[in-house]
C-alpha cells in the first residue's frame, strides 16, 4: 500500500485528509515541523502533503533534504497553504512544491491530484517528476 506523509499543525485539515485517504493509503501525520525530515527518512512516503509554514519547519531545508535522498528525488510534494498571492506561489514553487492548494482544500480535490501524481510515478518508476 502506498504511504502518504501529512505535515500540518491544522488538526481540522489533517482530519479531512485522513478521512478521505485512510482507506486508500497508509498515512503518517506530523504536526511538529522539527521532526518532519527524520520521520520522512524513517517512513519513506510515496508523497508528502504539507503546509509550508508549519511551526518549526524550515520548508526549503526540508525539501532540499528530501530531494537529496534516493527515495525522495521523485516524491511528489503537495502544498496546502493560506498564502496564495502570486509572489508566495512563485516562492513556493521555487522551494520545490510540485502542486499548491489553497486552504481550506476540499479533500476530494487533493485526493484526485495525489492519485494523478502517484499514478505517474508507478507507471514510470525509474523517472523523475519534472516541473515545467
Amino acid at each position: 500500500m502506498l504511504k502518504i506523509m501529512v505535515i500540518d499543525q491544522d488538526i481540522r485539515q489533517i482530519r479531512e485528509i485522513r478521512d478521505e485517504l485512510v482507506n486508500r493509503y497508509v498515512l503518517l501525520n506530523c504536526s511538529k515541523g522539527s521532526k518532519a525530515f527524520d520521520l520522512f527518512r524513517i517512513f519513506q512516503p510515496n508523497a508528502v502533503i504539507m503546509d509550508p509554514v508549519t511551526t518549526g519547519l524550515n520548508t526549503q531545508a526540508f525539501i532540499a533534504g528530501v530531494r537529496g535522498l534516493p527515495n525522495g528525488v521523485g516524491t511528489p510534494i503537495l502544498f496546502l497553504t493560506q498564502f496564495t498571492t502570486i509572489r508566495n506561489i512563485e516562492n513556493q514553487f521555487d522551494w520545490g512544491a510540485d502542486f499548491i492548494f489553497s486552504k481550506p482544500c476540499p479533500a476530494d480535490r487533493l485526493k484526485d491530484k495525489l492519485a494523478e501524481y502517484l499514478f505517474k510515478s508507478l507507471e514510470f518508476p525509474n523517472t523523475q517528476l519534472v516541473q515545467l
